[in-house]
């Protein structure tokens, strides 16, 4: 009977990669503070526990490649070698390669077996050139760092007991055995005490423990290191020989099988039991069906408004009970979702250092709220405005070290990612200390491209050029910009995620990006409004303030619309009714503002009434219907109803030109 080993694969792939990345900063983290046997025992556990995986779950390839990584790692940590640049870069290079091949592997296709040999030959040449006596930083002579002199060799028994259903996690306890071999002299007793008769025996189920004796110069930890990736799946005990004498065969081997799911075992699955992966998918559809409940629980507070407070009392705690239990399972359902954004941060080390090197300029990247939590659907939209960011940053914001010294800066220039929740909203900031944003450069290279002529350029609308299609100040091609995919697919990703991108520059200081983003795009805090006979949802986050203002209150701009001064600031007036394209027989003599505010800009949405302020939840237009301009989808309100949800970071951009123009000059409004 053979076992099907597929069912481990998608554990595998998911846990390989992770560790990748893990193995990744650290090698960054090891070339930027120097030589750390911490760090080195790290790196070299996840690439001995992805070589034994991937050799055990039929991935040869993949357990070639990690081998030849952990032979040369191994060598680091014992002090024999120095983690040099050159050494990172092939090791590096080696993560690459095992990424690939795990992600082709994942997707069932064929895995480019030559792209590993030219790395796996350099690994080799590495590992050559230690063994014959390349110096290393403990070459030196005498003191610290000198290579210790060949350890004595001791003995130890191993007790290795797996779990009954060791085998279903697709591991051959053969090959731990084999991996213990290349550490020194093994010996092994095979334990049957536990064999069933044969109308018991079941072909999948481990029955066998080992009594191993092994002769070796390594340590304990090098020993555990081998059954690190079966540490929750099995009994394990490691004693020297002078301590295993103490205890009885009967002890250390012969015991049932109890004993092992009585001690170590279940301590160490406890342990493994804390985190479990989950499909997506089904992470997903349990969101989905939380907001299916929150709109049915939605209707029901609707349908029950009727309710007396004093002769349905009992009715009203009971539905007030049931309005706290949805709150509380749509936050947790939500809270599943959470990541945190050094998903995105923790792969632009990596980028920076090579970048970094193709370009010629010394950079130090700072990470600070690197652990504060974002929805994983608007995480995994991040990636690439982020990259985009970061790119730019480095190319044309952080000067080459001869031009900052030039100009009194250190010749390490400083870029500085940020994540921080605000005000119930997500703030990313991307910053630079390089040469600023020059006005005349933008000015020339717009007018150059036909975006606009010198007439037309006002400094103080300046970033609104960066963010339009096709704009670069790239002077050529290169793999890193140039070719005119500029911030506006930057500005588009961010409004898509309904969010913001402002941008503050000062000349020969540096450049601060700043994404504003809402925590989650499933659910959203609403205020529900009329026009026209028909209903719109504001995400609350957008809302400075509401106001119920006469016809006497608004002011006119000759040739551009009406405005309303709020505390010495003129606000451009917007009817929702003219955004919506509605036809609104209402009286104009009352109406309700609700002023809006985005990267400071603000307009004034006029609407016929407010109808009150409810979470609700958000359904695409563009999968269920078609885009539809300046909404950002759709809900289903307490009646039945479905409500349109406005897209207010395009409704104010396209429409806060008033304010611009009235600002500073009050002789151009008119009562």
């Amino acid at each position: 009977m053979s076992l099907d080993l597929s069912r481990f694969h998608a554990t595998f792939f998911a846990e390989s990669l992770e560790g990748l990345d893990s193995v990744e900063q650290e090698l960054l983290r090891l070339e930027q503070h120097g030589h750390s046997k911490e760090t080195l025992d790290s790196i070299f556990r996840v690439v001995h526990s992805l070589k034994g995986s991937a050799g055990s779950l039929g991935f040869g390839v993949i357990a070639e490649l990690a081998h030849e990584m952990e032979s040369v790692l191994d060598r680091l940590r014992q002090g024999a070698a120095e983690a040099t640049p050159e050494c990172t870069n092939v090791l590096l290079r080696g993560v690459d390669c095992l990424r690939n091949w795990l992600i082709a592997s994942e997707a069932q296709e064929p895995v480019d077996a030559a792209a590993g040999a030219g790395i796996v030959r350099e690994l080799q040449i590495l590992l050559r050139q230690v063994v014959s006596g390349s110096p290393g930083p403990a070459a030196t002579a005498g003191g610290m760092g000198a290579v210790p002199t060949e350890r004595n060799k001791r003995t130890y028994v191993i007790v290795f007991r797996p779990a009954q259903d060791f085998f279903h996690s697709g591991n051959d306890p053969a090959r731990f055995i084999e991996e213990l071999a290349h550490l020194g002299t093994v010996r092994c007793i095979v334990d049957l005490s536990a064999l069933p008769d044969i109308q018991s025996f079941v072909p999948t189920t481990c029955y066998l423990a080992w009594r191993i004796t092994l002769e070796t110069e390594a340590a304990v930890g090098d020993i555990r290191e081998v059954f690190e990736w079966v540490s929750n799946c099995c009994a394990l005990e490691i004693d020297q020989a002078a301590e295993a004498s103490v205890r009885s065969e009967s002890q250390a081997v012969l015991q049932p099988a109890q004993r092992a799911q009585d001690s170590a075992t279940e301590s160490r699955r406890d342990a493994g039991l804390v985190t479990m992966h989950v499909r997506t998918e089904k992470i997903d559809d349990l969101v989905n069906l939380v907001g299916e409940l929150v709109i049915t629980h939605t209707m029901l507070k609707q349908s029950t408004q009727h309710l007396d407070a004093i002769k349905d009392a009992r009715a009203v705690s009971v539905f007030a009970q049931l309005e706290r239990n949805v709150q509380d399972i749509q936050e947790r359902v939500l809270s599943i979702r959470m990541m945190p954004v050094n998903h995105v941060f923790g792969r632009f080390p990596r980028l920076v250092r090579d970048l970094g090197l193709q370009l010629g300029k010394a950079i130090e990247l700072k990470i600070s709220g690197e652990q504060a939590e974002l929805d994983k659907s608007v995480i995994e939209q991040l990636i690439d405005p982020l990259t985009h960011l970061v790119r730019n940053a480095l190319d044309h914001g952080i000067e080459l070290p001869a031009d900052r010294l030039a100009t009194g800066k250190s010749a390490k220039g400083t870029l500085s990612l940020h994540a921080e929740h605000r005000g119930g909203r997500f703030v990313i900031t991307v910053v630079d200390d390089g040469r600023g944003i020059n006005p005349a450069l933008i000015k020339r290279r717009a007018v150059d491209i036909g975006l606009i002529t010198e007439a037309e350029f006002d400094e103080s609308a300046m970033y609104a050029l960066l963010l339009r299609p096709g704009f670069s100040t790239a002077q050529k091609v290169s793999n890193v910009s140039g070719r005119g995919v500029g911030l506006d697919v930057v500005s588009q990703n961010v409004r898509r995620l309904g969010g913001s991108l402002d941008i503050t520059s000062t000349l020969g200081k540096g450049t601060t990006f700043t994404i504003n983003l809402p925590l989650t795009l499933a659910i959203v805090d609403g205020m529900i409004v009329g026009a026209a006979g028909e209903r719109y949802i504001i995400p609350i986050a957008f809302i400075r303030e509401c106001l119920q203002v006469s016809s006497t209150q608004v002011q006119s701009v000759v040739g551009q619309g009406h405005v309303i001064q709020l505390r010495g600031e003129y606000i451009p007036i917007l009817r929702l009714t003219d955004v919506c394209a509605l036809h609104d027989e209402s009286s104009s003599e009352q109406s309700v503002l609700v002023v809006l505010e985005v990267e400071n800009r603000t307009i004034a949405l006029q609407v016929n009434e407010l109808l009150g302020q409810d979470q609700v939840v958000i359904k695409s237009l563009e999968a269920n219907y078609r885009k539809v301009a300046y909404m950002a989808g759709a809900s289903i309100l307490g009646d039945g109803r479905v409500a349109l949800i406005l897209d207010v970071t395009e409704i104010v951009k396209q429409h806060a030109t008033i304010k611009e123009m009235a600002r500073g000059t009050p002789n151009q409004v008119a009562a």
